[in-house]
C-alpha cells in the first residue's frame, strides 16, 4: 500500500530483527544476563526507536551491521563454509545498507590480527573480504568514472574535469579541517550506541 502505516511497516520488522540480532550477537559476547540487559536498553533506545518508525536506511544500516558482526562472532565457533559464505553475504549486505559500514571488515581484521588465537584465521579472512570488496569495488570505480570526464575535443590535448556537484549537490565545495573529526563522531558515534 502507499499508507503511512504500509511505509512504514518494513522499518518496523527490521528493527525487530535488529533487537534480536543486539540479543544473539549480545550473549555470544557475554553472559545471557549482561546480553538480556543490554537488549533492553537497546530496544528502548530512542534512536532505536526513531529510526524503527522512519522511512529511512539507517535501521537497515544497523540490523545488517549486527548481522555481519554476530556472523563474524560465529566464526569463533564454526570455520566451516557455510559460516564463512555466511559472513561474506552479511558484509556484502551491510555495506550495500550503507557505504560507512565497508570499515567494518577493517575493524574485523584488526581483531584477528591482534589476538593471537585467531591470526589462522587472518589468511581466509582475507580471502573473504577481497571477494566482498569485489561488488563493492565494481559498484566504487562506476561511481567515481560518472563524475570524471574527459574533454577529448583538442587532437594533442585531453582535459580532465571533476565534477563535485555530481558527487553530492547540497554539500559545499570547500574542504575545512574541522570536517575531519565531526566526520569520524558522525559515522562512529552517531551511528552507533
Amino acid at each position: 500500500g502507499h499508507s503511512d502505516r504500509a511505509l512504514r511497516t518494513l522499518s518496523v520488522l527490521i528493527g525487530a530483527l535488529a533487537v534480536c540480532l543486539f540479543y544473539a550477537t549480545g550473549a555470544m559476547l557475554c553472559e545471557r544476563r549482561v546480553a538480556r540487559f543490554g537488549t533492553l536498553l537497546f530496544a528502548t533506545s530512542p534512536f532505536v526507536i526513531w529510526y524503527s518508525q522512519e522511512v529511512r536506511y539507517i535501521i537497515l544500516m544497523l540490523a545488517t551491521t549486527l548481522l555481519a558482526m554476530y556472523t563474524f562472532r560465529r566464526l569463533r565457533i564454526r570455520s566451516d563454509l557455510a559460516s564463512w559464505l555466511t559472513y561474506g553475504i552479511a558484509l556484502l549486505l551491510a555495506i550495500a545498507a550503507f557505504v560507512a559500514n565497508v570499515f567494518l571488515p577493517l575493524a574485523h581484521g584488526l581483531y584477528l590480527l591482534w589476538s593471537p588465537s585467531r591470526r589462522q584465521m587472518l589468511g581466509k579472512w582475507l580471502v573473504c573480504v577481497l571477494l566482498v570488496s569485489i561488488p563493492f569495488g565494481i559498484w566504487a570505480s562506476r561511481k567515481v568514472s560518472k563524475t570524471i570526464e574527459v574533454d577529448a575535443s583538442t587532437a594533442s590535448q585531453q582535459a580532465l574535469s571533476i565534477k563535485p556537484t555530481k558527487l553530492n549537490r547540497v554539500a559545499a565545495n570547500t574542504f575545512s579541517p574541522p570536517m575531519l573529526p565531526y566526520t569520524f563522531f558522525a559515522f562512529s558515534a552517531g551511528f552507533s550506541q
